[in-house]
């Protein structure tokens, strides 16, 4: 488990153009969806074993977004997703806040936490 402090999803979905000749507007269809983020959180140089090792540059791991909480009940984005960035800056008082970049590796979903 992570010292989380936030994180981000953006979904987003490619388009495809299916305008005709002599068309005066373009017009698109939405077609593959693709989704990225980033997750901050306090690094911690004592902990062993926990997420934060797995969260390195190229990792493909699994994610839980949970905006609500994880009681009985609360809903999350799940999905695969590879880590394509780190960043360490040290603020005033020695305090390290890492931002993980991420992108999905297919499909992500919205589930429920089990009652």
């Amino acid at each position: 488990m992570l010292e989380l402090q936030s994180w981000s999803f953006e979904e987003t979905s490619a388009t495809i153009d299916y305008d005709s000749m002599g068309s005066t507007w373009m017009k698109r269809k939405g077609d593959i969806k693709d989704a990225s983020g980033d997750i901050v959180y306090l690094l911690d140089d004592t902990a062993s074993g926990n997420a934060q090792a797995s969260l390195t540059n190229g990792a493909e791991v699994t994610l839980e977004l949970y905006s609500m909480g994880d009681g009985a009940s609360a809903k999350y984005r799940t999905g695969p997703a590879i880590i394509t960035g780190i960043s360490e800056p040290v603020e005033k008082g020695g305090i390290v806040t890492v931002t993980a970049s991420w992108v999905a590796n297919g499909a992500w979903s919205t589930a429920t936490v089990a009652a």
